[in-house]
């Protein structure tokens, strides 16, 4: 009885050593390598919004009255510059639908890759 002991015990040792140096040496490093080669990517939702219209933009004074004729060249390019300003502010201004969050994997640069591995343990 004791010698049957002594061999299960002594399988049930070595078995769990196996497993374990299979774990350490094969295992783990799969899965820290195969979780540092994707990086997670997120973007917020953008939430809806109603668009102004031209009318309403000047009314609420945010568009800046631009100077017709430009008689020199430096009114020329103030005049230009408001132009862009005006446009650049109707554009901000429109209708916007709702974006919702996303979440994607992309894959990982190589120093993201070599910093993932040092990092947990590798």
């Amino acid at each position: 009885m004791k010698p049957l002991l002594i061999t299960i015990v002594i399988t049930i040792i070595g078995l769990l050593l196996v497993g374990g140096l299979f774990y350490w040496f094969q295992f783990r490093p799969t899965k820290i390598k195969h979780g540092c080669s994707w990086v997670k990517m997120h973007s917020d939702a953008i939430p809806a919004r109603d668009g102004m219209t031209e009318g309403e933009l000047k009314e609420k004074g945010l568009l800046k009255t631009c100077p017709s004729p430009p008689p020199s060249l430096l009114d020329q390019y103030i005049s230009n510059k408001c132009e862009v300003q005006n446009q650049d502010i109707i554009d901000a201004n429109k209708h916007q639908e709702y974006v919702p969050a996303k979440d994607w994997y992309r894959e990982a640069t190589p120093q993201e890759y070599s910093f993932c591995l040092h990092d947990r343990g590798m």
